[in-house]
């Protein structure tokens, strides 16, 4: 339920800040992953890093590094990085 609500929040109503408090509200693994890639998609990097920690999402790995290198957030990828490491099985990361 509370996936549909953030999707139309982000595809619909495209308002991420609603979106974001809405992630805060019902913290949500899903929720927060979906927010991040929403953010990712509109070159919000360091939201969307916090948002896939809170989220415990490594999946999008190599898009997040991508993003990242983009705008020269080598910081907030360390800790998104340190967290895809301990989660994820892949020997990439």
């Amino acid at each position: 339920v509370n996936t549909s609500a953030i999707q139309v929040l982000i595809e619909n109503v495209q308002n991420l800040d609603r979106a974001y408090e809405f992630a805060e509200r019902c913290n949500e693994a899903a929720v927060w992953s979906l927010l991040a890639k929403a953010q990712l998609q509109k070159n919000m990097v360091k939201e969307a890093i916090d948002c896939f920690i809170k989220a415990d999402d490594p999946s999008a790995y190599t898009e997040v590094v991508e993003a990242a290198n983009r705008e020269g957030n080598f910081e907030d990828v360390v800790r998104y990085l340190q967290m895809a490491q301990k989660k994820s099985r892949d020997s990439f990361v």
